[in-house]
């Protein structure tokens, strides 16, 4: 097959910090390529791809619609496209009639911030990185059908290290108010625990609520601001720090790469209720639970007073986890590539 991955015009590939979008698209790149498909890359210029793959370069941090005149005529060359940017530019020249490969329309973001009341095409082939967001689909988008493909990790990558683990909790991800530090300080602070907060400060758009935590962490000599990391250095901390915590109540979580991550390392998890996590952490009774889900403040709080996490198995973590790995992430995208073609998409 001849294959375009458009990934996003924010970060050049392969990304050199830590970011989701951006890492996944030159991984299905990458994957697709060594299983012998043809592959070209949408992606901005100074990314650096593997021999064998192109790369149609776009600006940094260029505007969708700007990005989306420097490479739409190249479309009609491919059998496939698959599409991982917010806007989705690429569906325009197939509603216009101009486009004979089907588009696969990754969902990476909650259902409702995609065309409003109704896609326009007749079939947008959305592709969901959970279960709950195929079913948000479908309730959103009465008629439209939608296909799973979790997002994968390169899970030898992220293995437990012969590393002590300290009694500190982790917040880690992008320090938007979606993603909630405030929540998890709060927890802390109450709880008297000691906790670190690392994600990106730079792209949130929210420098006011940057501040706030900053300044919570700059009163509070048990709250340490960290900052951005690297993949790598967050390996470190999934493997030094106690357990992760995940309180993201104020959106719709698609999936959340640094719950594999973390579960990889045999770390557990503390999340909200809220999404994907009940599909990437395993809650039930007994030895196979890898973390908890809670439904309010109250509830983390309790679970880090009582130190819920103390009985998880670090190996359990793992073996769980395994199975969100890349292999099967591109796996999947082939299938669902062959899919769309033979069938015309759905």
């Amino acid at each position: 097959m001849k294959i375009l991955i458009v990934s996003t015009h924010l970060l050049k590939l392969p990304i050199s910090n830590y970011g989701g979008i951006e890492a996944l698209t030159y991984q299905q790149a990458v994957g697709l390529h060594a299983k012998g498909h043809q592959v070209a890359i949408v992606a901005p210029e100074g990314s650096t791809m593997p021999n064998g793959i192109e790369l149609i370069p776009t600006g940094v941090g260029e505007d969708e619609k700007s990005a989306y005149s420097k490479y739409w005529h190249r479309l009609p060359e491919f059998d496939v496209i698959c599409d991982s940017t917010w806007q989705h530019w690429p569906i325009i020249l197939k509603a216009e009639g101009k486009l004979k490969a089907p588009v696969l329309i990754w969902c990476h973001c909650p259902v409702n911030t995609l065309f409003g009341s109704r896609p326009p095409i007749e079939k947008p082939c959305f592709v969901c990185i959970s279960k709950d967001m195929c079913n948000h689909i479908k309730e959103y988008f009465p008629g439209c059908d939608a296909r799973l493909c979790y997002n994968g990790v390169p899970v030898d990558k992220y293995r437990k290290l012969d590393l002590p683990r300290n009694d500190n909790y982790l917040f880690l991800a992008r320090f938007s108010s979606i993603k909630g530090a405030d929540i998890a300080a709060a927890a802390c602070k109450n709880t008297g625990v000691f906790c670190d907060f690392i994600g990106d400060d730079t792209i949130t758009g929210e420098p006011e609520y940057v501040n706030n935590i900053t300044n919570e962490c700059a009163l509070n000599p048990k709250l340490r601001m960290i900052g951005p990391q690297s993949r790598e250095q967050c390996e470190i901390w999934f493997n030094r720090n106690k357990c992760l915590l995940h309180p993201v109540q104020r959106y719709r979580e698609p999936f959340g790469l640094t719950l594999i991550e973390s579960q990889l390392t045999g770390m557990p998890i503390i999340s909200w209720n809220h999404g994907s996590p009940a599909e990437l952490i395993c809650t039930e009774d007994g030895p196979n639970r890898t973390g908890f889900l809670v439904n309010s403040q109250e509830e983390m709080e309790h679970l880090i007073r009582t130190n819920a996490v103390a009985n998880i198995n670090p190996q359990r973590c793992r073996e769980w986890a395994s199975q969100f790995s890349y292999e099967n992430m591109i796996n999947r995208v082939e299938e669902l590539c062959h899919e769309a073609i033979s069938t015309g998409g759905w």
